[in-house]
């Protein structure tokens, strides 16, 4: 029996309902996206000579690009100090965000050597940094990108 004193009407339902399916359809599309860059990233770390799966462990994932890229092991530091700071001062500090600076000129610095092992110049670096998630896949599937381990590069960054 239906209550019409009910404070649910059948059209909030329908559009809650017609929600749900929206967000759905997001939330699939969110899962098929972060599969494939997983997919694309393990395919990069192959190509460039690492295992797949070093590519999905949290910061890790950092140190292999530090070693692909040929540089000093404290470049690893840079590439996660923004992590570090938020973790020991919070988000609400300025530190922050000078580490997320220096988080993301490390990051350029890295894909700068990286794009040197492919033998591509700085403005693919420069797209490598600003948009890794259309740049990798296409590094990752493409056999046009070789990766070129005895290219000669910095250790110490840039210069």
């Amino acid at each position: 029996m239906y209550d019409y004193n009910s404070p649910v009407s059948d059209e909030l339902l329908s559009r809650l309902a017609d929600y749900g399916n929206i967000l759905m359809i997001v939330l699939l599309i969110f899962i098929a996206l972060v599969v494939f860059i997983i997919i694309a990233e393990w395919k990069f770390f192959k190509k460039c000579g690492k295992q797949g799966w070093e590519c999905i462990v949290p910061f890790y994932n950092q140190w292999v690009l530090v070693e692909i890229a040929g540089l000093n092991w404290w470049w690893f530091l840079v590439l996660i100090a923004s992590s570090i700071v938020s973790l020991l001062f919070g988000d609400s500090n300025s530190l922050t965000s000078i580490a997320a600076l220096a988080t993301v000129f490390g990051s350029f610095v890295c894909n700068y050597n990286i794009a040197k092992k492919f033998h591509k110049e700085t403005g693919f670096a420069v797209l490598m940094t600003l948009f890794p998630i259309v740049v990798i896949p296409i590094m990752a599937f493409s056999n046009n990108y070789q990766y070129d381990n005895s290219v000669t590069v910095s250790k110490n960054g840039l210069f």
